[in-house]
């Protein structure tokens, strides 16, 4: 049955409708909601150029043309990358889940009352009781906290930080909203009683162990929002507490990986690279596949995918220049580079799973599992399954979930790590080298609050305000544009094209050029720090080569600066 599902999710007249569901059934766990999603804005901060932006989040041309393939190209892009469409989605109920310094909302649904039938979640949500995991008497449970849970709020806040970055050059006003709720989260934090929370009804996700990795995430992503000083301090204090090593992988629960990534990136700590060179290495298994750490019977390709992924942003932090041969190797493998020429990802290549433990993929409301066929219409979905690091025949099974069921966070690193490969990879838009920095402004904030907006940072003549001109005085603060990439494209119109036919931007050498457009001008670099602010200007000099977003009232264009 199609239609919209749970429209009910609230507590009393307060909405918290939206958000992603998990691993095939309908219940929003926190413990991966928040990171899931900020895992898939950390690649796009960091690997930018390896994201596209094919369709619109209401995915209209492919519904008016009624074919869903990637083939066919039918998807009509709105001009924002596609996964920050994706991330809006999540990020739209975040806001929500922090209603106020002393209230955070963490979980809706039942996992045990969910998992009763096999159905659609539209017809689950209209006709089943919610005992029974419905919705047709009422909203589902809904649990909050009022202090505590404090990976999770952290990590909310982090995407809503790093949202506020990211979304800036597309929604300004957006942008501020995320901000300004990361700032609850932070009061919420404060409000004391650090530790954890698992998951509510059944045990499904244990409580977090360490708490330490994700306010390090936070507060370095507070400082890459505002560049203010003392978020830098939090974050030191926090790293000074965090475990060298958790033993295992990353993933849901266990962050240190990627704090110490983001934390190097912020400071240029020594250590916190060393620690992030021996997670790289503990991954290492046979070859150059990473299949060494994790569990190997419930969903082990989760954790390999997150280890690309994490060997993806290993390779920037040490400035590598060409693909790295661990993440290659290691999605490859994930893709169908096997000995059964299998690919886990459904809808990817010639065998994959057609039976993935995804309740709403199948349109089937007969609560019967085995029954379901995976209809050509969905065959595409994308969706990594759990799998085998075996190279033994994979049992296409749906109830079999250890192997066959997916989750968001099983799929948010294999989307970082596939960017990372397709930025060395596509032909359409030649990609910059990844190394450790998008901009210099990160090292060398302001003494206040750097989130300007166009009208308070004037300019006076062509080549104000660049990269270049605020030298980090940290080692790691060269930056994806050192190798130029020479594409052009449109991104966004914000009117239409006819009323402007007139106005242009493009770029030659170093030099973006505006004509016949009047007003504001910025210009982003590609995490969405400003290194422009004008106005009435025909020409901005930029000196340092890479992709740029240049917006003004009426148009917002992608170019490209060449060395």
């Amino acid at each position: 049955e199609g239609g919209k599902s749970y429209i009910k999710d609230a507590d009393g007249s307060y909405d918290l409708t939206g958000g992603w569901f998990d691993c095939g059934d309908f219940v929003k766990f926190g413990q991966t909601e928040f990171y899931s999603c900020y895992m898939l804005l950390l690649g796009y901060s960091e690997f930018a150029d390896g994201y596209v932006d094919l369709y619109s989040p209401d995915y209209h041309g492919y519904i008016n043309a009624g074919d869903y393939t990637y083939e066919s190209a039918k998807g009509v892009p709105n001009g924002i990358p596609d996964v920050l469409d994706e991330c809006k989605y999540a990020t739209d109920y975040f806001q929500k889940c922090i209603r106020s310094s002393n209230q955070f909302y963490y979980q809706v649904g039942d996992g045990n009352a969910d998992h009763q039938q096999w159905t659609t979640s539209v017809y689950k949500s209209k006709n089943l009781s919610v005992s029974a995991g419905g919705e047709a008497d009422g909203s589902r449970p809904v649990y909050s906290i009022t202090s505590g849970g404090t990976s999770m709020v952290a990590l909310c806040g982090a995407s809503l930080a790093a949202m506020h970055r990211l979304y800036k050059p597309y929604d300004a006003n957006y942008a501020a909203q995320c901000l300004a709720k990361a700032k609850i989260c932070e009061q919420f934090i404060n409000n004391g009683n650090l530790s954890n929370k698992g998951s509510e009804g059944g045990g499904f996700y244990p409580v977090k162990e360490e708490y330490a990795p994700d306010l390090v995430l936070f507060y370095s992503e507070m400082y890459l929002a505002t560049g203010t000083e003392s978020y830098k301090t939090k974050a030191d204090t926090y790293f000074s507490q965090m475990k060298a090593s958790h033993g295992w992988s990353l993933c849901y629960n266990n962050t240190n990986d990627i704090a110490d990534y983001v934390y190097y990136k912020v400071t240029g700590n020594k250590t916190a690279l060393s620690q992030l060179q021996n997670y790289a290495n503990s991954y290492k298994g046979t070859g150059y596949f990473l299949d060494k750490t994790g569990d190997n019977e419930w969903g082990p390709l989760r954790y390999t995918a997150n280890q690309a992924f994490l060997w993806a942003l290993y390779s920037k932090a040490m400035k590598a220049t060409t693909i790295n041969a661990y993440t290659l190797r290691t999605i490859d493998y994930i893709i169908g580079d096997n000995n059964q020429k299998f690919s886990f990802v459904t809808g990817l290549g010639d065998q994959y799973p057609k039976k993935p433990h995804y309740r709403n993929v199948f349109l089937n409301d007969n609560n019967n599992a085995n029954a379901c066929v995976l209809p050509a219409k969905f065959a595409q979905l994308g969706y990594l399954v759990g799998g085998n690091k075996t190279n033994s025949p994979y049992n296409d099974y749906i109830d079999n979930y250890r192997t066959g069921e997916g989750g968001i966070d099983y799929n948010a690193g294999l989307v970082g790590a596939l960017a990372y490969i397709n930025m060395y990879m596509r032909t359409d838009e030649p990609p910059t080298t990844p190394v450790i920095d998008d901009k210099t402004d990160d090292q060398t904030p302001s003494t206040g609050d750097n989130d300007k907006t166009d009208d308070q940072t004037p300019s006076t003549g062509d080549n104000d305000k660049t990269d270049d001109q605020t030298p980090s005085t940290s080692d790691n603060d060269k930056t994806d544009d050192n190798t130029p990439s020479t594409a052009e494209e449109d991104v966004k119109t914000a009117t239409s094209e006819n009323t402007h036919s007139n106005g242009r931007i493009f770029s030659y050498d170093q030099t973006i050029v505006i004509e016949n457009i009047k007003g504001k001008i910025t210009v982003y670099n590609t995490s969405g720090q400003i290194v422009f602010a004008g106005a009435d200007i025909n020409e901005i000099k930029i000196s340092r080569p890479g992709i740029y977003i240049v917006k003004t009232a009426t148009l917002t264009k992608k170019v490209a600066i060449k060395q």
